[in-house]
């Protein structure tokens, strides 16, 4: 879903450069609503060095694995390429995700025997045997038989080469990353009140919440980040205004559990704003607006 924008100033450096797509709730954890308001130093600035590492919050990924029959396709792709710990008979691995497929990361043993996933062993063992010139039979002859080797079992393929095949026997996130930056909630609360005060945003009485934005120091006399959690994990995020407040707060649901409630404590809110409710339900990718 598209915010309309019809004025051409960067919301955070005011400056008059061109406008960019700029995703309120990450994209890289399923968000959709977006609006043209951010420049592109400002984009990039949040994109590479705020936001990046959002997936990797262990309470993100926590969610991820408590809503995977829900999320479908969304589950794998906002988990590509992070890191993953598989128990397997030869004990713990790590690895990550490619699409759905699972791989383990490559690694040398003190013996020097290679451990990786199946897919990547054929293709290396491929390599080998064409070095040494064995035809295109015999190694499409080994390489069936490593497809039905017996698990937990040495398998001795060729004179040089024997493989030990390992079953996974369940996969959890690694968990040992950092937390969400509370810029990030602080963010999506400035965005999402952009879209409702359209030009006003422009303000100086803005200023101090874009400094806090553009320098990462935090001033809790102007704006403030509370962490909540809500009752159940459920597949949708959600932002709305707290109406009957005396100043703007905004409220941030991340996979429906991860709460924040965003304050902007020098900002009264007007008792003529119209204030909606956004949530995505990130099961079937559909948008919900409603007024407040």
């Amino acid at each position: 879903m598209k915010c309309p924008w019809d004025w051409n100033k960067c919301i955070l450096c005011l400056e008059n450069n061109p406008l960019t797509k700029e995703h309120i709730i990450p994209s890289q954890i399923g968000g959709l609503l977006w609006c043209k308001f951010l420049c592109k130093s400002c984009n990039d600035f949040f994109g590479y060095n705020v936001e990046k590492d959002l997936r990797k919050d262990p309470a993100v990924r926590i969610a991820l694995e408590k809503l995977k029959p829900e999320l479908g396709e969304l589950y794998y792709k906002i988990n590509e390429g992070l890191n993953f710990v598989a128990e397997s008979g030869r004990g713990l691995v790590a690895g990550k995700y490619k699409g759905r497929d699972f791989h383990v990361k490559m690694f040398k043993e003190e013996d020097n025997s290679i451990i990786q996933s199946t897919k990547y062993a054929k293709k290396q063992i491929a390599k080998e045997l064409k070095k040494q010139k064995v035809n295109d039979d015999d190694v499409s002859r080994i390489l069936s038989s490593i497809d039905n080797s017996p698990l937990e079992k040495a398998n001795k393929i060729t004179e040089d080469i024997e493989i030990i095949k390992w079953g996974i026997d369940s996969i959890r996130p690694d968990l040992t990353d950092i937390n969400i930056d509370d810029l990030i909630p602080l963010k999506i609360g400035y965005e999402f009140l952009a879209c409702h005060l359209g030009p006003n945003i422009y303000h100086n009485a803005f200023d101090d919440i874009r400094n806090i934005l553009l320098s990462g120091n935090s001033n809790p006399n102007f704006a403030g980040v509370e962490h909540l959690t809500s009752r159940e994990y459920k597949p949708f995020h959600g932002i709305a205004i707290e109406s009957g407040q005396p100043f703007i707060r905004i409220i941030i649901r991340l996979f429906g559990w991860l709460t924040f409630r965003v304050k902007f404590h020098t900002l009264p809110l007007q008792k003529d704003l119209i204030m909606w409710e956004y949530i995505v339900d990130l099961g079937n990718r559909e948008e919900y607006l409603r007024k407040v």
